[in-house]
């Protein structure tokens, strides 16, 4: 049996280190599927936390380094994990202020 799925990429949503505070800042707009990956890139000159929820922290992720979640690894049903639709994610810096970068998200869906 082959299980066939068309796999969907949004475009990649991005916070500028400008937009960047201690306090948490969406990363672009919200969430239009479903999601089963995600992708989180720090290209800021600091480390980062990320937030599904805007208030807790959920990730680090070190500066120049990233976050890969493959929520529905060697799945093929289509009742398995993915992250809400219309889910923001967020970031904040670590009390420490970015000159430079930006955090960028990427969202797979099907």
């Amino acid at each position: 049996m082959v299980f066939r799925k068309r796999v969907r990429i949004d475009t990649i949503r991005t916070l500028g280190f400008g937009a960047m505070s201690s306090n948490y800042a969406a990363i672009g707009t919200a969430a239009t599927r479903p999601t089963r990956m995600v992708y989180v890139y720090n290209s800021t000159d600091v480390d980062v936390f990320i937030s599904d929820n805007g208030v807790n922290d959920k990730f680090f992720i070190p500066t120049g380094s990233f976050l890969l979640l493959d929520l529905t690894t060697n799945r093929t049903r289509d009742d398995e994990f993915e992250h809400p639709e219309l889910a923001v994610w967020y970031a904040r810096d670590n009390q420490v202020a970015a000159t430079s970068g930006a955090v960028r998200l990427t969202l797979i869906h099907d």
